[in-house]
């Protein structure tokens, strides 16, 4: 008994020893210090301001003669129908730059733009220097253009209510847009019997183009411009795109 009185006095002893308390004082710092369960303690910034992630356009898509720069609109004499020609285009947003107080950010993305030009009645022949076109006595089903390009856009945003996820926002880029392929196809109906003419390639048109567009967007929606300012094809003279239409904007 003296035995076990003298151990369990030697460790009441050791226990108080300013040496073992540095030890359970530095313990529990670091207890403190890992402790997820405690708010003040580990907590993740909560100011962080939302932008734009992706964006999904589609608009009518025009062929003019001049930049809207130099205001002439008309309207170069191709063949196509300009109720039903479109541009299709998704964007991915990779990187984005803010500005100190948030009101500004710059933005790198990355997506795909489609050209589709109805050529309504007038048939095309694909030819080594040129392509042309005459209306077309043909049972016509399908007769178009298709243009697909990789687009890098670089953005500039401006939101007066940066701190909102959902706000009005005014975006200002630059697009490049390199030509991945085309297509010309054709399907008609002649003697009861369904046929197809398809034609692979650039078709005459620019290996690469930049575009000028203005947009303006409130939360999940908005509205854009986009027209061209080197030419995009070389057919004709000198034929600028333009299109305009709805974008619809995700924001992470």
């Amino acid at each position: 008994m003296g035995c076990c009185s003298n151990f369990q006095g030697q460790n009441i002893d050791t226990l108080n020893t300013s040496w073992f308390k540095k030890i359970l004082n530095s313990e529990n710092k670091y207890n403190n210090d890992w402790n997820f369960e405690e708010e003040d303690d580990f907590r993740l910034d909560q100011k962080k301001h939302p932008s734009l992630k992706n964006e999904f356009d589609l608009g009518a898509l025009l062929y003019i003669e001049n930049k809207i720069s130099r205001g002439n609109l008309e309207s170069i004499k191709a063949p196509f129908n300009r109720y039903n020609s479109s541009q299709i285009g998704i964007k991915k947003y990779i990187k984005t730059i803010e500005s100190p107080k948030k009101y500004f950010n710059f933005q790198l993305g990355l997506g795909t733009t489609f050209h589709h030009l109805n050529l309504g009645k007038n048939e095309a022949i694909v030819l080594d220097d040129t392509i042309t076109f005459f209306k077309s006595s043909k049972e016509i089903r399908k007769n178009f253009m298709r243009f697909h390009y990789l687009t890098v856009p670089l953005k500039l945003n401006f939101k007066p209510l940066p701190s909102k996820k959902k706000t009005f926002q005014i975006g200002a880029s630059i697009q490049y847009h390199l030509l991945v392929n085309g297509k010309y196809e054709l399907k008609f109906k002649e003697l009861n019997n369904s046929k197809k003419i398809s034609t692979l390639g650039k078709l005459h048109h620019q290996n690469h183009f930049i575009s000028s567009r203005i947009q303006l967007s409130y939360k999940k929606i908005g509205v854009y411009v986009e027209n061209g300012i080197t030419s995009i094809s070389t057919i004709f003279q000198s034929p600028y795109s333009l299109s305009f239409g709805i974008v619809l904007c995700s924001y992470h």
